[in-house]
């Protein structure tokens, strides 16, 4: 008996998130293949995936979509509904879209037609699952994280970044006299060192070693974050200074060294004066120009013609 579907043209969609621990795509792809060989149906392509189906931000679907608007798609074929989506409006979104095309979604492990009464009820409960799965697995990654927070992990080291030692004044804060293993220290003092210097709060977190959210975090809860950008906006660097110095063929790591200052600095002010274009074309050329000055050593120094200032060799 011939295949209702026998002359049709399909897209076979298959998808495999971090969820799916050991799943290949291909093992999808190709129970689809030998589901449109069974059916007479003609492949117009292929597209594969990895991404989560908790949402619809994925590449590949849509470019399935695009090539289902471009038209002469029949069907969109998947290997069941929960690689369409884990999310039961999500799937009909898609079944609706693909619909308006004039293509129809099948499944390799389901013979019921999505777009009828019971199909759409069979996906309904199929998708329900599949979004009860996600749900189940966040829980137990969630319970596992918290019970390591407690326990520790398989090596007995406990997960999760370690609390913060501030340092005030020279006073630490009282976590660094806990046992627990090493933690991050930020020295208020020296932080404001570096916003004397017109240190960005990323440049300044970069150099005392700790991520810039955790300064961040730490600047807000003591109220020092608008301290910190005041003192970073009255650093002394001035673009007439950085350009005398650029006149001196020396670029932005020899002048944030000389100035005691951060290279993001000195760029920020160029940009802010519109001078980083003529700062660079200024160093190029004082370095161009040493380059062809000749030394003591140097044949051009010499002339052959004597009473014009020059010597022989």
């Amino acid at each position: 008996m011939a295949s209702p579907y026998a002359g049709m043209t399909a897209v076979l969609y298959a998808r495999v998130s971090t969820d799916d621990k050991g799943q290949d795509p291909e093992v999808q792809v190709l129970k689809m293949k030998e589901w449109c060989e069974t059916n007479d149906v003609q492949i117009l392509g292929i597209y594969r995936e990895e991404k989560s189906g908790k949402n619809m931000e994925r590449p590949e679907m849509d470019r399935v979509i695009g090539r289902i608007a471009r038209g002469g798609v029949n069907i969109l074929l998947a290997f069941d509904v929960s690689r369409i989506g884990r999310n039961a409006s999500d799937v009909d979104k898609i079944r609706k879209t693909a619909g308006s095309y004039n293509t129809v979604i099948r499944y390799v492990t389901s013979d019921v037609a999505p777009e009828t009464g019971a199909g759409r009820l069979i996906n309904g409960v199929e998708a329900w699952q599949a979004e009860e799965h996600l749900v189940k697995h966040r829980n137990a990654v969630k319970a596992g994280m918290d019970k390591a927070k407690v326990f520790g992990t398989a090596s007995g080291m406990p997960i999760g970044r370690p609390p913060t030692i501030v340092v005030t004044n020279g006073v630490r804060s009282r976590e660094a006299f806990s046992d627990e293993k090493p933690k991050p220290i930020v020295d208020i003092d020296r932080v404001m060192e570096l916003a004397d210097k017109g240190n960005s709060l990323s440049a300044a977190a970069n150099a005392i070693d700790v991520p810039p959210s955790t300064l961040i975090e730490i600047l807000s809860r003591m109220g020092l974050r608008e301290e910190y950008e005041r003192r970073r906006s009255e650093c002394p660097v001035t673009v007439e200074r950085i350009m005398e110095l650029a006149d001196r063929g020396m670029n932005m790591m020899e002048i944030s060294a000389m100035l005691q200052c951060s290279v993001s600095t000195i760029r920020e002010k160029l940009i802010a004066a519109d001078r980083l274009p003529q700062f660079r074309k200024t160093v190029r050329a004082v370095r161009r120009l040493r380059k062809r000055m000749p030394t003591e050593t140097s044949p051009s120094l010499y002339t052959e013609e004597e009473g014009d200032g020059g010597v022989r060799p």
